[in-house]
């Protein structure tokens, strides 16, 4: 009796191991994303393909290429938490690109079209970084990765030019300053490892009650590694309160 009941016992784990794997296969979906997404890029060159014409309605097609492969993994589970993290972030991407998209002809759309291509351009090389993306297009996606390399270096050089103009305080220039415009510098080592060959950074100024009333700007060029540069902004306003600092352009020598 005790032999049939351990028997018996043994089957049932062996049961409940099996359903528990088999149950583990069905809920986790990783691999399924990556082959999704892989599959989602291909439709989509193939579409920029036939359909070349820059246009809102085109914008939309290759977006919905790849939100129609991807967009249900957005509830689904994943057995890599980064993987789902990444999943998630670039499935919102490409809805976000559709909003730039119906911006098409305006003004702004350009810019906005860019920022929107460096954002899914990088997360494709972190998600690629993780797991190869088995696309057929193997050539456009080596070019993707090498724009998204771009992307991340470029990003890394902003972060640390913010980061020095942060941690500078600006000092009023009593020598060309006067009674009607107030000069302010600093002196800002640059210490990113990279030549920068433009960089824009606006000034917004805000008076004794924090009101905004002036915008200005400054501009360095030919600023390298190394080397120090002078920023420096005028106030002909002459109110004496306090400034915010903006990184708007950045252009660096590779």
């Amino acid at each position: 009796m005790l032999k049939k009941l351990i028997v018996v016992v043994a089957i049932f784990m062996l049961i409940l191991v099996g359903c528990s794997s088999k149950s583990s296969r069905e809920t986790n979906y990783d691999k399924e994303f990556i082959n999704s997404l892989a599959k989602g890029l291909d439709k989509r060159w193939e579409d920029a393909d036939k359909y070349p014409d820059e246009s809102a309605k085109n914008y939309k097609l290759y977006l919905d290429d790849e939100l129609n492969e991807v967009k249900e993994y957005k509830d689904k589970k994943f057995k890599d938490d980064k993987l789902k993290e990444l999943a998630i972030r670039y499935i919102n991407v490409l809805n976000e690109g559709k909003e730039v998209a119906s911006n098409f002809g305006a003004d702004a759309f350009e810019d906005q079209w860019y920022e929107h291509q460096s954002k899914r351009e990088e997360l494709l090389l972190e998600i690629n970084g993780m797991y190869e993306i088995p696309v057929k297009d193997k050539d456009t996606l080596g070019e993707i990765l090498a724009s998204g390399r771009e992307v991340r270096e470029s990003n890394k050089t902003r972060e640390k030019i913010e980061s020095l103009i942060d941690s500078k305080e600006f000092e009023i220039d009593t020598e060309s300053s006067s009674q009607f415009a107030t000069n302010y510098f600093t002196i800002v080592e640059n210490t990113t490892g990279i030549d920068i060959e433009s960089l824009e950074i606006e000034v917004s100024l805000f008076d004794e009650e924090e009101v905004l009333y002036n915008t200005t700007y400054i501009y360095v060029n030919n600023w390298k590694d190394g080397t120090k540069a002078r920023l420096e902004f005028t106030d002909f306003d002459n109110k004496n309160g306090t400034y915010e600092l903006s990184l708007k352009y950045l252009k660096t020598k590779w």
